[in-house]
């Protein structure tokens, strides 16, 4: 009988271990492969990026290519790390359970939205430039409607919503995510489509009105990122390396943020 009881509590202790929840080691350490896949992923990127300006010619400018390579550059580094991450989190390494590493599923969001992007303007181009095409695209409007308000403000909403609830472990971080939530509301294009409206612009100065969005967007979370970091660092919370690279990368992505507003503000014009 007392064998049994010892069985029992073993095999208890062992199912405890195999749950979901049981510790994860930390993600290994940084290697050279690493560095070589994400050389290869920002050489992918940049040639999206010539892709995307080619169907914008105020885009060709010398800043705002720089501005919109910059943030390209960013983005290959944090999908790299969101791709070994999602890796190591299959292998059973503890990827996705601190508020930075959290940070990295926008940069696979990022991706997807150029893919369907690209998708959609190389579908539209030959419709457009029919004969037919003021009755073929009615339907342009309410698809590019439908798609703002789910990926632009839904899903952001949803994502950084349980972020804020199940992921932060602290009120900075908390904060964080809930102003990640506002300020990607505020500068979705259904957003910036309402604001004109409401503000009333003109053609000459409608880049104001997806200037100061952008401004207003990088100001907040980059305070809000510092302050989340200042008060990990006082705390000495234990963080790995894979959380404390993505914030530092998320946190240079706000000032891309910064200088596509200067880019919308200063330099980009409507023709």
């Amino acid at each position: 009988m007392w064998d049994d009881e010892l069985d029992e509590r073993a095999i208890a202790a062992l199912r405890k271990l195999q749950q979901p929840n049981a510790v994860r080691p930390d993600p290994p350490p940084l290697r050279i492969h690493h560095l070589m896949v994400c050389a290869a992923v920002a050489a992918v990127e940049l040639s999206l990026l010539r892709f995307r300006l080619s169907w914008s010619p105020q885009s060709r400018a010398i800043f705002g290519g720089g501005v919109f390579g910059f943030t390209q550059v960013l983005n290959a580094i944090g999908l790299t790390l969101f791709g070994f991450s999602y890796y190591w989190w299959r292998k059973g390494y503890a990827a996705f359970t601190q508020p930075g590493q959290m940070l990295l599923l926008q940069y696979a969001a990022s991706l997807l939205l150029n893919l369907l992007y690209m998708a959609f303007a190389f579908t539209m181009r030959p419709i457009a430039g029919s004969v037919r095409s003021p009755s073929s695209i009615t339907w342009l409007p309410a698809i590019m409607g439908i798609g703002s308000l789910l990926f632009s403000v839904l899903l952001p909403v949803v994502f950084y919503g349980w972020c804020a609830w199940k992921i932060a472990d602290t009120r900075p971080w908390r904060l964080l995510f809930v102003l990640c939530a506002v300020t990607a509301v505020l500068t979705s294009p259904l957003s910036m489509v309402l604001m004109q409206f409401v503000t009333n612009v003109g053609p000459n100065n409608i880049q104001t009105v997806i200037a100061v969005p952008y401004l207003v967007r990088g100001t907040m979370l980059m305070t809000a990122g510092a302050l989340a970091v200042v008060t990990d660092l006082m705390d000495q919370r234990k963080r790995s390396w894979t959380h404390w690279t993505a914030l530092f990368l998320w946190l240079f992505g706000q000032i891309g943020t910064l200088l596509v507003g200067v880019y919308y503000m200063f330099v980009w014009r409507m023709v």
